[in-house]
């Protein structure tokens, strides 16, 4: 059942004050007009009374209404407690997230979809000061606002270092060297890590990516098949994470060709469970082969749909994909 925040938790207790209070002093009275106590031990009854319950509103009023500006902190934050959920997302998105990229070379979508209102999944894409594409995935842990603060952060420095490196492993090196130095500065350990897969696309299609995240897949257009590019770097934010030595392999690049479409997505995406506890999984593989791809935004929705209708409408993690078509 879903709590409503419009009436003040202040207002309700004043009134089970006075009601308590005008209780008391009634009950005073009757004992005082049945002479059960004299006049000086009723004055001075009346008067605690009186002074208890002046201190205590005093001191509830600053309490509840610290709990006021939380609770609705929390309306706004959580998915369960807002009615408005959509249209708030759908503007926070807009303020937050890079444009999809449409131009002569690409034609990009991106879908995102929070379990919180925030959520600690991110997307990016841009082009640098030399025409190269850059694009970017990721997912810090946690569902809190440290972990959305910590995907914000991360886009910040992805749009200043897609300038400044040549490669994929620079911005993952330099993002965690940034990180590192942030973490000794303040004297405090990070709260989140991230995984985050980054890419550099040239405007005939060459991809380098380096990051740890899960695996990319493109949907070859000329043999109508899906192919599996494996991601191998480390995370963001926690480099002593243990990963087998063939994640650690320098990745290699791979080549889109006219028609070709590149999906990367968040684990959100196939870890999403039924209530027979079965994962989304394998599933994903399959409609990225099996469906029509002509509109990919009407794809977007059409995966969105059948995910949400395989979880029963419980969302479990944040969702979020990103369809790169090279023209």
């Amino acid at each position: 059942m879903k709590r409503k925040y419009n009436q003040s938790s202040f207002s309700g207790l004043s009134r089970r004050s006075v009601a308590l209070f005008f209780l008391f002093v009634s009950v005073l009275l009757v004992l005082y007009l049945l002479k059960k106590i004299d006049l000086q031990v009723f004055s001075f009854t009346l008067v605690s009374i009186i002074l208890f319950f002046l201190i205590y509103y005093i001191i509830s009023y600053k309490q509840i209404h610290k709990l006021d500006r939380f609770q609705k902190l929390l309306e706004f934050l959580d998915i369960q407690e807002n009615n408005d959920f959509e249209s708030r997302n759908s503007f926070a998105r807009s303020l937050i997230f890079p444009p999809d990229i449409q131009d002569e070379n690409f034609e990009v979508y991106s879908f995102f979809k929070p379990f919180s209102f925030l959520g600690g999944d991110l997307y990016f894409q841009s082009k640098d000061s030399k025409g190269k594409y850059w694009f970017a995935i990721g997912d810090a842990s946690g569902h809190d606002i440290n972990s959305h603060l910590f995907s914000m952060m991360l886009i910040s420095g992805l749009s200043s270092l897609i300038h400044t490196c040549n490669t994929p492993k620079e911005v993952n090196e330099q993002l965690n060297y940034n990180l590192k130095l942030r973490s000794i500065l303040n004297g405090h350990p990070l709260p989140c890590y991230a995984s985050l897969v980054v890419l550099k696309i040239d405007e005939v299609g060459n991809v380098e990516h380096y990051g740890q995240h899960p695996n990319l897949v493109v949907y070859r257009k000329q043999t109508n098949q899906t192919e599996v590019i494996e991601t191998s770097g480390g995370f963001i934010g926690n480099e002593n994470y243990p990963l087998p030595a063939s994640s650690l392999q320098e990745p290699k690049g791979f080549q889109l060709n006219s028609g070709d479409i590149l999906f990367v997505f968040t684990d959100g995406i196939f870890e999403q469970k039924n209530s027979k506890n079965q994962y989304y999984g394998y599933r994903l593989y399959e409609f990225l082969l099996n469906h029509p791809k002509e509109d990919l935004e009407l794809f977007l929705m059409n995966l969105y749909k059948e995910v949400l209708e395989f979880s029963q409408g419980k969302i479990q993690d944040d969702l979020t994909v990103m369809v790169i078509r090279k023209l």
